[in-house]
């Protein structure tokens, strides 16, 4: 056998009368031996091809030390290359599941306030700036349905927002509006800070974009009187005000497109239409 690191011809030899089951590593150095046959007279050498391959001729004919810390150098790099990528996918897969979950539990609330409270088009609405009526409104129809750790309302958007807590984590955003409500579905709860919940131009204006949106934060909607024909008369949805088309280049790369929106709001809408999975050409990292 040839060892690659010593270029030395290694083979196997078994003790006097011991037949094949021991052997002795012997080296071929390409020089006649002055020794005896360690064989014996009268005993015929016979050989096993597995105990030669599995035998214990890696204890002296083994890799150097260089050899290992580069062989482990290599496996550092292939793994520092793959393991973020490995990480995001899980992360995916986690964040899809909680979106899923938090469109089947409000849908199922709403459903279940509905048969105390009659139909949702008929329910009480009002702007966020009324903050008792906001208030109001969030502990009639809805809290009351929902398993959640606790809730808290919070001045943001010039009005009253409520934030629901849920076990998992993830915190579930809502503002009131005169034919229903703009949600927000935080998937990790360490994102968000309702002081810097939205942004502010120079002027004081509220701008409509929320940092981490289709990242850590993603859109809902729930308008059941709105004109839309994406929320008309329906429930919690993703986000699709203004959607042209309910199609995949729309909710790429429509007015609020995934893909190429500053405000890109159609990010749910997108998760949902790909079956509750992330595109594999998905722009932002999911946190």
């Amino acid at each position: 056998m040839f060892h690659p690191s010593s270029g030395t011809k290694c083979y196997l030899l078994p003790h006097k009368g011991e037949g094949i089951s021991n052997y002795n590593l012997v080296k071929d150095e390409n020089q006649p031996s002055t020794k005896p046959s360690p064989i014996g007279e009268g005993v015929k050498p016979t050989y096993s091809p597995i105990l030669l391959f599995t035998y214990s001729l890696f204890k002296k004919c083994a890799f150097t030390l260089a050899e290992v810390l580069i062989t482990l150098g290599i496996i550092g790099v292939v793994a520092a290359l793959t393991l973020p990528s490995l990480i995001q996918a899980h992360k995916r897969v986690e964040v899809a599941a909680k979106l899923k979950q938090i469109y089947s539990v409000m849908n199922q609330a709403i459903l279940i306030s509905e048969q105390d409270n009659g139909s949702k088009e008929y329910w009480t609405y009002c702007d966020w700036g009324n903050t008792e009526c906001s208030k109001k409104f969030f502990e009639t129809y809805l809290l009351p349905y929902i398993k959640y750790t606790k809730y808290t309302f919070f001045q943001s958007y010039g009005g009253t927002n409520i934030a629901i807590y849920f076990a998992n984590g993830s915190i579930l955003t809502g503002k009131l509006t005169n034919n229903g409500g703009d949600f927000f579905f935080i998937t990790n709860g360490k994102y968000f800070n309702s002081d810097t919940f939205t942004d502010q131009d120079d002027d004081g204006n509220y701008l409509p974009q929320r940092k981490g949106t289709g990242s850590s934060i993603f859109p809902f909607a729930f308008y059941p009187i709105q004109t839309d024909k994406y929320h008309n008369r329906k429930g919690f949805e993703p986000y699709m005000l203004e959607l042209r088309d309910y199609n995949e280049e729309e909710l790429k790369n429509g007015k609020y497109g995934c893909y190429t929106a500053s405000q890109p709001s159609y990010c749910t809408a997108l998760i949902q239409y790909n079956g509750w999975t992330f595109p594999k050409d998905y722009p932002y990292q999911v946190k």
